[in-house]
């Protein structure tokens, strides 16, 4: 009875560390973009995209 070898190539996975991290993490994207800028004490709570916002963005504040 001849011997059955299983397949013996190594396969790579091509897949993206972002995909990855949406699957474990759904809200990555929104959590990522909806930071906490400002907090104050009753509450209240400022979200800004700290990609865009901040002091080493690529970005120019508006005001001068």
């Amino acid at each position: 009875m001849p011997v059955v070898k299983p397949d013996q190539q190594v396969r790579t996975l091509q897949t993206p560390w972002k995909v990855l991290v949406m699957r474990a993490d759904p809200a990555f994207e929104y959590e990522k973009r909806h930071e906490p800028f400002y907090r104050f004490s009753n509450g209240r709570r400022f979200d800004e995209n700290t990609a865009i916002q901040g002091a080493y963005s690529p970005k120019p504040p508006d005001n001068p």
